[in-house]
């Protein structure tokens, strides 16, 4: 099951006990897809630790650097 809050120390936890951090809700969104959508720097570098895979894509086919140029566009046109 996805955890709905990505601390950097239960990211580590999870990593040790071998939880699948690359597991996908039914919209295809990654625990790092989440991480970079509530913008928790901490948590997107513990999970780029974890060595998450970064290829993995949503339903709408965007990957986690996808969701951060749009996020980021975005933020910027506002």
């Amino acid at each position: 099951k996805l955890v709905r809050y990505y601390e950097p120390k239960l990211i580590s936890v999870l990593k040790a006990d071998d939880a699948d951090l690359n597991i996908q809700n039914k919209w295809g969104v990654t625990p790092i897809m989440l991480a970079v959508m509530a913008n928790s720097r901490p948590s997107i570098e513990a999970l780029l630790k974890a060595e998450v895979d970064l290829k993995k894509k949503n339903i709408l086919g965007l990957t986690a650097y996808d969701m951060s140029v749009h996020l980021d566009e975005n933020l910027r046109s506002m």
